[in-house]
């Protein structure tokens, strides 16, 4: 996917609420909250934070997509992080309609734990077989010259690490919503087709 890396805005998160956007979200750039398992995780609750949203290049997959990413970095020298990383089906743009949008597959590590490890691992879909998820959907809230805000809800399978095997352990609700300030989501054209994206990473405010 298309990051628009040389490009784009970095800004911080805040943890007051003065903007309609998630809980966490305040005059500053982004925010998110997620909510697995029943636990909720707020920024900067163990580590560094990072929200990426992409345009997906069709050619790449054969279909229309958009990827949005929440990253959340344990702390120390390692850069060990844990991400929730999911496919949209439709195309990321600043003139996308709000409403509900299916999603081809969602992949989340644990993010209420302080450690980055990789089980349990909570899956719903595969990219790969490109059909969406039963139950699975992307509600765009705003879309506006404020910015972006979406949420992401549904259930995914609970997968543990056991005696050398992968085992599901059943489905969990899972709900993410982040929020992005409109300048930090830059348009641009590739081949003739428009890419949209941003990210922001957030800042420890301490």
């Amino acid at each position: 996917m298309c990051l628009f890396a040389a490009s784009l805005f970095l800004s911080s998160c805040s943890k007051d609420d003065d903007q309609g956007a998630p809980e966490g979200t305040g005059s500053l750039a982004c925010s998110f909250k997620v909510d697995l398992e029943g636990q909720q995780t707020l920024p900067n609750t163990y580590g560094q934070d990072k929200i990426i949203l992409t345009s997906g290049e069709a050619e790449l997959l054969g279909m229309e997509y958009f990827g949005l990413q929440i990253v959340q970095s344990k702390g120390g020298d390692s850069g060990e992080s844990v991400t929730l990383t999911s496919f949209i089906k439709a195309e990321l743009s600043k003139d996308l309609p709000l409403g509900d949008y299916p999603v081809y597959a969602v992949l989340s590590g644990d993010f209420s734990t302080t450690t980055a490890d990789m089980f349990p691992l909570f899956l719903a879909g595969d990219v790969a077989i490109q059909e969406v998820v039963d139950g699975m959907v992307l509600t765009l809230l705003e879309n506006s010259s404020k910015g972006m805000r979406m949420k992401l809800s549904g259930q995914v399978m609970k997968n543990e690490w056991i005696e050398g095997e992968m085992i599901e352990l059943g489905l969990v609700p899972l709900e993410a919503e982040i929020f992005m300030a409109a300048d930090l989501i830059l348009e641009t054209t590739k081949d003739g087709a428009l890419l949209t994206g941003g990210i922001c990473e957030c800042q420890d405010p301490k």
